[in-house]
């Protein structure tokens, strides 16, 4: 893509689909995205949530890069063009909570069972190396996470 075009895309992505609210001093969208994401780990998995409360692993330590990156510092290149597609299509955030929901359903088994530095490893390189070769693992049709959340 050309740089000029690569541009538009970028001012499209900040102004329309305000990502810009995200960068701004404040970061009073993300930490309301941030509170959102929690509030849907409690709802959808709660074992999981209570071991993050009792372990004080809050979701700024690990999905403020999913909103500020769409994915792009944990999944691999691959994933996160699926995921940027779905994003532009669905013109919603909703993309990047079914995502993070699916993302910590999988790892559940191995999070309630670690302290914070294992949790933080199970993000770092567990996540990724999960769909290397595999980069349609999320989006693939029903039962696919990507569907379980309703629309609002």
């Amino acid at each position: 893509m050309p740089e000029e075009e690569a541009f538009c895309v970028l001012v499209e992505l900040m102004e329309n689909y305000k990502m810009r609210e995200f960068f701004k001093p404040s970061m009073r969208e993300l930490s309301l995205n941030l509170y959102i994401l929690s509030e849907l780990i409690q709802e959808h998995i709660p074992e999981l949530h209570t071991h993050f409360k009792a372990q004080g692993f809050h979701p700024t330590t690990y999905a403020s890069q999913w909103f500020l990156t769409m994915f792009a510092t944990v999944l691999p290149l691959n994933a996160v063009f699926r995921i940027m597609d779905i994003f532009l299509w669905e013109q919603t955030f909703d993309v990047i909570f079914q995502v993070g929901i699916a993302l910590l359903k999988e790892g559940r088994s191995i999070m309630v069972n670690s302290d914070i530095e294992g949790m933080l490893s199970y993000f770092r390189t567990t996540v990724y190396s999960n769909y290397v070769g595999d980069e349609d693992k999320l989006v693939k049709e029903k039962p696919g996470p990507l569907n379980w959340i309703k629309k609002r």
